[in-house]
């Protein structure tokens, strides 16, 4: 499995320096795109055991961009935590990935499978006021 991001996702969430610090394991000077296509696949297989029994799975292009967010930042924060200690940001970034998945669980038409535009790219992800008032009735 590939996973619902790629590494460019990844590359608009991180200055070059800092991604090459955590996705450069051999220290070559270059990043190692095996070594991110990992952590990208490792994301998305937390990603399906919270939702995959709630929606059919696989998924087909082009994904919904609440998943391509949550996959993109549980791929960097396990990238950050096979080489350093996690900034607070994606720690949090994480915490809350983890959060929505866990409530998806239970309310999988918050993740908006049918939005696409004509062209078929995704539309961003619009129920972002009723997701916050629903999770905030059930906590």
């Amino acid at each position: 499995m590939a996973g619902y991001c790629t590494t460019s996702n990844i590359q608009e969430e991180l200055n070059s320096d800092l991604l090459l610090q955590i996705a450069d394991p051999l220290q070559s000077g270059s990043l190692d795109e095996d070594y991110i296509g990992t952590a990208i696949s490792k994301a998305a297989s937390v990603i399906d055991a919270y939702v995959g029994e709630s929606i059919q799975l696989p998924l087909s292009e082009p994904y919904p961009p609440v998943l391509v967010s949550v996959n993109t930042d549980i791929a960097i924060y396990l990238l950050f935590i096979r080489s350093m200690t996690v900034p607070e940001v994606w720690q949090e970034r994480y915490s809350d990935a983890m959060n929505f998945l866990s409530f998806c669980a239970n309310h999988p038409e918050k993740i908006d499978l049918e939005s696409t535009v004509a062209s078929g790219a995704p539309v961003y992800f619009a129920r972002t006021e009723d997701l916050v008032r629903d999770m905030l009735d059930v906590y």
